[in-house]
């Protein structure tokens, strides 16, 4: 399984990765646990998995 790529820079508090990724299944779009691949939060934030459906990009820095 992969995560889907995207290339634009992601607001606070928005969808960064996740099982709940719109047209999970679709070619293209993987239904994955992960941040998507290429995913970029805006400067200051990162990525954050809230659960296995739902990762946001929240305010700090990342731990990894």
């Amino acid at each position: 399984i992969t995560a889907q790529s995207t290339s634009a820079l992601i607001g606070y508090n928005q969808q960064c990765g996740g099982k709940s990724t719109p047209g999970c299944g679709a070619p293209g779009r993987a239904c994955a646990d992960a941040a998507w691949t290429g995913a970029s939060c805006i400067a200051g934030h990162y990525c954050w998995r809230d659960n296995e459906w739902w990762w946001s990009c929240q305010q700090g820095e990342s731990c990894d």
